[in-house]
């Protein structure tokens, strides 16, 4: 199963790399990006709860396709989960994955040097950590969870602005990326949780 989650993150990205000339693939754009990462899980197995804000930052490298076609594949480190507030009980689930999105970005002007994007793609995650939090009446208690899944699959898309500043360029952009996988089990049996995560990034790219 690890196998054909792995197969299918990476599959389109050699597709499309198939179907045009090699010289016409080239890095056009490489850089840096950090954000928020607001997430929660969905599912019916998980009750009431809410939202959890953290962040997200990593790289990301562009080859240019054809005219404002591009793939962007990155390398992220995100930190995901969801809390459940009951009373005076609390409970946050904090989840660190390195996360493998395989984009592909289609840019068009928006002006006389900015551009605006649109993206989509799989996105590959690997569990690096995942916690508990404890709250009950101002004592704190952090355990490990030992029920997570070490590989997660999601879909990321969404869209962003570019600005050229000298010889970098100032990217924003706002993406969802909605789970595939359920990534909680008990006892061997998978519950129905998966992933969300809201994600407001910026960059510069060199």
């Amino acid at each position: 199963m690890r196998k054909f989650s792995a197969a299918a993150a990476v599959l389109p990205l050699f597709l499309t790399l198939a179907v045009v000339p090699a010289q016409a693939v080239q890095i056009t754009g490489k850089g840096i990006m950090l954000g928020l990462s607001l997430s929660r899980w969905s599912g019916e197995d998980i009750g009431r709860h809410d939202a959890w804000m953290s962040f997200a930052l990593g790289g990301f490298l562009t080859f240019n396709i054809i005219d404002e076609l591009s793939i962007q594949p990155e390398l992220l480190f995100v930190q995901k989960g969801t809390k459940w507030p009951d009373n005076d009980l609390k409970i946050n689930f904090r989840l660190s994955y390195l996360e493998l999105p395989i984009l592909a970005k289609y840019s068009f002007a928006a002006g006389p040097s900015a551009k605006v994007f649109i993206f989509g793609g799989p996105a590959l995650a690997f569990k690096v950590g995942a916690t508990m939090r404890f709250e009950w009446q101002g004592e704190l208690i952090t355990d490990d969870i030992k029920g997570m899944k070490s590989l997660d699959l999601g879909l990321a898309f969404g869209a962003g602005g570019e600005l050229p500043i000298g010889v970098t360029r100032l990217t924003v952009g706002l993406r969802y990326t909605l789970g595939l996988m359920n990534c909680y089990e008990v006892e061997g049996e998978a519950l129905e949780a998966k992933n969300g995560a809201l994600l407001i990034m910026a960059g510069i790219g060199f």
